[in-house]
């Protein structure tokens, strides 16, 4: 079976998406778990990672993922929830230890709320929400920023980043290379194609001197 069910942690927790002690041991019922209130009190603390006295959704998955096991708690090596991931800790859900659904959503959610719209899922694929709105990350500084092939693992995700990825290949492999754009109606597929064609003219722009001489062109397109 799959994590709890987010629907069903929301229900038992606060408007902040948080658990507190109190609510713990009803979500535990719930699961199927029936615990003495010492053993809520040493759950909640044990897997407040943060401190701050409340239990967010991933800090819970982490002890389900235990079989909401009091030994667990104590073991060595057993449970040990992570703090709730940052905008920035999450910017490439590669990066998450457990990966499902409800977490996806959750997080491309909280990114998309911080305004950083485009989340990584490894080197070579990007998922983009459509923020509905004009955001100012498509300027002539973010141009000349993802140009730098170098610096391009240290920056955070972006269209601009995987069209200098893909053109970066293209010159040092000398073989065609392709984006491919998917989505629903509506998602920002056609902007999304806009952003990669100014990207690699940019791009072509600033190789030019090169791309004219003898045998010029970039070759595979």
């Amino acid at each position: 079976a799959g994590p709890v069910s987010r629907l069903v942690f929301d229900k038992h927790s606060s408007g902040g998406r948080v658990l507190s002690a109190e609510n713990l041991g009803a979500l535990c019922r719930e699961m199927g778990l029936e615990l003495a209130p010492i053993d809520v009190k040493k759950a909640h603390i044990v897997l407040d990672a943060n401190g701050d006295g409340s239990l967010t959704y991933d800090e819970f998955v982490a002890w389900w993922e235990h079989g909401l096991s009091i030994e667990a708690l104590s073991e060595p090596g057993g449970v040990s929830p992570a703090a709730p991931a940052t905008t920035a800790d999450a910017a490439d859900l590669s990066s998450l230890p457990v990966l499902d659904g409800e977490r996806l959503l959750h997080t491309l959610e909280r990114r998309c709320h911080a305004r950083c719209v485009y989340t990584s899922n490894g080197p070579a694929m990007l998922v983009a929400v459509n923020p509905y709105e004009q955001l100012p990350i498509y300027g002539d500084d973010a141009v000349e920023r993802y140009s730098d092939a170098a610096r391009l693992r240290s920056l955070p995700p972006h269209i601009y980043g995987l069209a200098s990825a893909a053109f970066t290949e293209l010159q040092l492999e000398w073989r065609s290379q392709m984006v491919l754009i998917s989505g629903e109606s509506g998602a920002g597929k056609t902007e999304t194609a806009k952003a990669v064609l100014r990207m690699v003219s940019a791009l072509s722009a600033m190789a030019g001197g090169a791309g004219g001489g003898a045998g010029g062109g970039l070759g595979p397109k």
